[in-house]
């Protein structure tokens, strides 16, 4: 992964956080995002090499200053989950909670929106069990 630029949105924890610290001992240049300046500081204290920024996928502006920042994007990932989570059978959810799986959608289509401009030419958008975009 020498020489290549990769942004991982919630990189801050869990699998984000792995996928930011896999790919920097890889060699790669990574921007790793979050929105929590606490985990952020954390981070960047115990990771150096990686480039913490702090950024909500609801934040169209604050999303394209990151991808300026980070160059010609190699691998996007999207790692990031938000504070909520639905389990349970589906007649079982409430309102609130249909609305904030629908609002983590949103953000993820800030970041696909925002994002998949500063990708190189030759990065290529996989379908994957997970909401990430992969290059080759």
């Amino acid at each position: 992964m020498d020489g290549m630029n990769v942004v991982v949105i919630g990189g801050t924890s869990g699998i984000g956080l792995a996928t930011a610290i896999s790919s920097a001992q890889r060699g790669a240049t990574v921007f790793a995002a979050g929105r929590s300046l606490d985990k952020i500081e954390a981070c960047q204290a115990s990771y150096p090499d990686i480039q913490f920024r702090q950024v909500d996928t609801h934040d169209p502006e604050g999303l394209s200053a990151l991808f300026n920042e980070a160059g010609p994007i190699h691998h996007l990932v999207g790692a990031a989950t938000g504070a909520t989570r639905t389990n349970g059978p589906f007649m079982s959810q409430t309102d609130e909670q249909f609305r904030a799986a629908f609002d983590k959608f949103w953000g993820y289509t800030h970041v696909v929106r925002q994002g998949v401009p500063h990708l190189v030419e030759d990065a290529v958008a996989r379908d994957a069990p997970s909401k990430a975009l992969y290059g080759p």
